[in-house]
């Protein structure tokens, strides 16, 4: 990779969600549950997570039963003495952090599900961007620029996250997807804004992107995020991000490369 001076690069990665906020309140989520007002509440959670684990449940069935029991749990806890004054925000906080809380003792039942297609599909696409290794940014049309080796391999990097043993929870995977795409989106407005950041423009650059990095678990990943997300979190821009990548892992589906 060519290098470059540090603020050469640094508007590549402007905007790229920083997860500091979202550890801090996980972190005082647990120190407010670790209260002794709290008993009943935290006997509930672990009781729901004993007999999740000891249930055999369909990917779908999994989907919904975490997802109704966080948004209970969740205005339980809201409605509690120690979070009653912060309003909405406190309600997101703690559906946010229960969700991860949940999901960290859940996730080797629930990451790709014997009884689904995640592991066939994911081995599927690892081997059709394998097999298209000999593709460059020309065969995408991507114009050649000083920086796109450097974007390409800051967005792989991000995107490698995913498969982080420290990334457990749906949102932790959704920012690994929108803080990748924000480098390639950052790219293009520096090369100028005519050009715009659309899904035209965004796509041959998140399809080399996945070329360079070959995941191998890229539909456990995406899936995961779909099941235990709720509908609610999952808008605005890391929604769309998130539908640009299914978009494209469905190209590597249907290219006529693939064999």
């Amino acid at each position: 990779m060519t290098h470059f001076a540090r603020e050469d690069v640094e508007f590549l990665r402007a905007g790229l969600v920083q997860m500091d906020e979202y550890y801090r309140n996980n972190a005082e989520f647990l120190d407010r549950m670790r209260h002794i007002t709290c008993f009943d509440h935290v006997q509930r959670v672990k009781g729901f997570v004993a007999e999740f684990l000891s249930t055999p449940q369909n990917p779908e069935d999994a989907s919904s039963t975490v997802r109704d029991f966080v948004e209970e749990m969740a205005g339980m806890l809201s409605d509690h003495q120690l979070w009653r004054e912060d309003g909405e925000d406190g309600y997101a906080q703690v559906s946010e952090s229960l969700e991860k809380f949940l999901l960290q003792r859940l996730y080797n039942k629930v990451f790709t599900p014997l009884d689904s297609t995640d592991a066939e599909d994911d081995n599927q696409l690892y081997l059709s961007t394998r097999r298209l290794q000999f593709i460059t940014p020309d065969h995408l049309d991507i114009p050649s620029r000083p920086l796109n080796k450097v974007a390409f391999h800051l967005a792989a990097e991000e995107l490698a996250k995913l498969d982080s043993s420290k990334f457990s929870s749906p949102w932790e995977k959704l920012v690994c997807i929108l803080n990748s795409i924000s480098i390639l989106s950052n790219l293009l407005k520096h090369y100028g804004a005519d050009e715009g950041t659309g899904a035209d423009e965004l796509l041959p650059y998140i399809i080399y992107t996945l070329i360079l990095l070959s995941p191998k678990h890229m539909y456990s990943n995406l899936r995961y995020v779909q099941r235990f997300r709720s509908e609610s979190k999952l808008r605005s821009e890391a929604a769309y991000y998130y539908t640009q990548m299914v978009c494209v892992c469905t190209y590597f589906s249907n290219s006529s490369y693939v064999c």
